[in-house]
């Protein structure tokens, strides 16, 4: 094509419209979440804290946002052995901050194995009701798509409640 055609052709409404169209699905992947960033608050430094970072499917969405807590952390766990989890450990000979980004290995299988959301569950001590998704505060659902995903990083702290975000 000549570059006087090329010139004409970006003229018209419905190239202008293609043009941005295309522009727009190239770039809107790039927004998206690309961090878990968790931290232990000051309060709950010293306590062993299990974290489990998993990509929740439309599959598998219902029993991992349905698991009670407190069994998805006992020993032989067949949910939680079943699934790609990315395992953290907090305490005191244990980093106070950690993460998980959108460059890890598990975290490309997630978005390979077409994850709807991020599935973040903290065994904190203390006693709490096993209730089914948020409900219960030691679990944190991170949509991956829609009007509710969160970008860039979101940030969550273990707390003597369970988890909570910290970024707005």
């Amino acid at each position: 094509m000549k570059i006087e055609n090329l010139l004409l052709f970006a003229t018209k409404p419905w190239a202008r419209l293609s043009t941005l169209a295309l522009t727009m699905v190239l770039f809107t992947g790039c927004a998206g979440l690309k961090e878990v960033q968790i931290s232990s608050s000051p309060a709950m430094r010293n306590a062993s804290i299990q974290v489990d970072v998993v990509g929740s499917t439309a599959s598998n969405r219902g029993t991992v946002e349905g698991v009670p807590v407190s069994k998805y952390f006992q020993s032989g766990n067949a949910i939680r052995q079943g699934l790609q989890a990315k395992a953290m450990r907090f305490g005191s000979d244990q980093p106070p901050t950690q993460s998980i980004t959108s460059d890890d290995p598990i975290w490309r299988g997630w978005i390979s194995s077409k994850a709807v959301s991020i599935i973040v569950m903290a065994d904190v001590p203390g006693v709490f009701d096993d209730l089914p998704g948020e409900a219960d505060p030691r679990r944190k659902i991170l949509p991956l798509s829609g009007k509710g995903a969160p970008k860039g990083i979101v940030h969550l702290e273990i707390y003597q409640g369970g988890l909570r975000v910290v970024t707005p």
